[in-house]
């Protein structure tokens, strides 16, 4: 079955821009892995490959059109479906994720807590990128590998006073800070 999508120049000129700066490695020769999840929610159980991409742009929409090959044994796909395609296969090397519930809005961006060396929290400020997983998040700017970051309890934690520091899914009701990560939880992907 033909899947078509559209990729918008923005996005384009996003990637390149990453490529550009060694924070994305493309596939070789462009093999990239699409996965489809139906409109109700679930993934399709086959994936595919894209054997096709316009050379050129819409003016009118602002993106160019490709086209995936996926498997249909079962016939489940039907023209005229609407899916939505994840396409696979790019890698951003020494990648921060994070879990999402670390990371807070606050009225001038995201914010993370990280745990300084004398055991106290510091709120640093953090540029957030694509969501990974279900429950992680990149952080494309503000920490490096090794810092430790509050997933836990974030709301108790007071900036420059000392955090208690528990172990992974040792969470306890009465603790009366937030739980942070182990050295390497915020680290590479």
């Amino acid at each position: 079955m033909w899947v078509n999508f559209s990729v918008s120049q923005n996005q384009v000129a996003k990637m390149r821009e990453l490529v550009g700066k060694g924070q994305l490695t493309m596939p070789k020769n462009q093999n990239y892995e699409v996965e489809i999840i139906l409109s109700d929610g679930k993934p399709y159980p086959e994936s595919g490959k894209i054997n096709f991409a316009d050379p050129t742009f819409s003016q009118e929409t602002g993106s160019f059109q490709v086209r995936a090959v996926i498997p249909n044994p079962k016939r489940e796909l039907r023209p005229g479906m609407f899916v939505t395609a994840n396409v696979k296969g790019g890698t951003r090397p020494n990648a921060i994720i994070v879990p999402q519930l670390a990371v807070q809005q606050g009225s001038n961006g995201h914010l993370v807590y990280v745990i300084k060396e004398d055991g106290t929290a510091e709120l640093r400020p953090v540029v957030v990128g694509d969501y990974s997983g279900e429950k992680g998040i990149l952080i494309a700017e503000g920490l490096r590998a090794g810092d430790r970051v509050v997933v836990d309890g974030a709301l108790k934690v007071v900036p420059g006073q000392p955090v208690k520091i528990g172990e992974p899914g040792a969470a306890k009701p009465e603790a009366p800070a937030g739980k942070a990560a182990k050295d390497g939880e915020a680290a590479k992907k």
